[in-house]
């Protein structure tokens, strides 16, 4: 008799399992931290020694105001497209999520360029604001297909462009004559590349045309743009809110405590991204585990990114702002308290966002930001820049509770935060429950 025969390198399915997501995530970090090194440590420093305080002031006002609209338009547009391509997959639909970034294109282009008349914006800067955002609206999307394919390296590629791009652009600066030339450059030369890989890499089928899935898509869109318009909104309000408040000095003590707090977001929101992308492969028989180990995580999660931020924003106060050190000190308990949640709510959100219904997320944003303008406009009155630090801790928190709160009840409750039976109470579970409206 023969020996029984075994395979020579056993195969070690938990590994196998991790090596994917950890390599996308680690990938999708590259390509999101690209492009916020390339600006925060090259362009701006550069345009700044170019120009005066007020040509400096406009270019950091047009890019913040174009960022903006991009991530309201280009990535809310690919993140929908992310959380309901089983839906399309399984009826054999063309994406149609390109429809939706024309039409949203044009609907804020429209509404832009009427604020830009009122307002009698120059016409060279509207001619060379609308070109970044449009750019930056097609490069936002245009890798979508790569990141459900989970092919992350293309990603990473593209945005190398754009930082190629932008250091030459800085270069051309006193040839142009335009402080906006890294910007146009970088945003053209990616869209470009993005082209051609979607030439040569055709991984799912895309529409301008309407499917039968485009009011459910158009839905779902809506509310998390809203969400992302809310979210921009109050991101950006400290800068007008705090020099009113509390003084000009305030805000530069503000900023040395808080500005390195924040960098965790390097790590966590490709992390969500990543996250949402394999989500969006998923079907929702495994919601129920999802859930479970979303709860699990959450109270670590907000520890570590306490602890990471608070010693990333020490060691930024005593290097990069050692003149506001004393100053400082007492902000940063709180900001990096204000940082960890938001964090911890960037790594919970695309479970939720692709097993929620959107309208439910939607309304998870109103009080928070009540809380926020109420917040920081009575504890900045009764304990200055400490308490405006601490009511951004407390507008965090509070969003983050409902994240939790809403996992825990449905959890207990048996159904999914989409309100329809989980696999175990409904033996045919729906393929995409954001599809559900009331």
């Amino acid at each position: 008799m023969s020996p029984t025969r075994t395979a020579p390198h056993a195969p070690r399915p938990a590994l196998a399992r991790l090596r994917a997501p950890l390599q996308e995530i680690g990938l999708n970090t590259i390509a999101f931290g690209i492009i916020i090194a390339i600006q925060q440590l090259l362009v701006f420093p550069g345009i700044s020694r170019m120009t005066d305080a007020a040509g400096f002031s406009q270019v950091i006002l047009l890019i913040t105001l174009s960022t903006i609209v991009v991530n309201v338009i280009g990535t809310e547009a690919s993140k929908v497209a992310l959380i309901r391509s089983e839906a399309y997959r399984s009826k054999g639909l063309p994406w149609d999520a390109p429809r939706l970034v024309l039409l949203s294109t044009l609907v804020v282009g429209a509404l832009l360029a009427l604020v830009a008349v009122v307002m009698q914006v120059p016409w060279h800067l509207i001619v060379q604001y609308a070109a970044i955002t449009v750019l930056g609206i097609v490069r936002s999307y245009a890798t979508t297909p790569d990141k459900y394919d989970g092919k992350f390296g293309r990603v990473v590629r593209v945005h190398s462009i754009y930082a190629a791009g932008a250091v030459v652009g800085l270069l051309l600066i006193p040839w142009t004559g335009t402080a906006f030339t890294p910007f146009l450059l970088a945003e053209a030369l990616s869209v470009i590349a993005v082209l051609v890989v979607r030439a040569r890499h055709r991984v799912v089928a895309e529409t301008l045309r309407r499917t039968e899935e485009f009011t459910a898509t158009s839905r779902s869109f809506i509310g998390l743009a809203t969400i992302a318009l809310l979210v921009n909104a109050v991101t950006y309000l400290d800068r007008l809110t705090i020099t009113p408040l509390i003084g000009a000095t305030a805000l530069a003590i503000y900023y040395s405590a808080s500005a390195l707090s924040s960098s965790l977001s390097l790590i966590t929101n490709p992390m969500g991204n990543a996250m949402l992308a394999r989500l969006g492969r998923m079907d929702t028989a495994r919601q129920g585990q999802m859930f479970a180990q979303g709860l699990l995580l959450a109270a670590p999660l907000v520890l570590v990114c306490w602890a990471g931020s608070f010693v990333i924003a020490l060691g930024g106060l005593l290097v990069l702002y050692p003149t506001h050190f004393e100053a400082a000190v007492p902000l940063l308990a709180p900001v990096s308290l204000a940082a960890a949640f938001s964090n911890a709510v960037a790594l919970l959100s695309p479970l939720l966002q692709r097993f929620l219904r959107v309208r439910r997320l939607l309304w998870f944003y109103l009080p928070y930001t009540l809380v926020y303008l109420a917040a920081i406009t009575l504890f900045s009155t009764l304990w200055g820049l400490t308490g405006f630090a601490w009511a951004s801790a407390l507008a965090n928190g509070v969003l983050f509770g409902m994240y939790v709160v809403q996992i825990r009840l449905s959890s207990q409750h048996g159904r999914s935060p989409a309100g329809e039976p989980t696999p175990e109470a409904a033996p045919v579970p729906d393929p995409d429950p954001s599809s559900k409206r009331a």
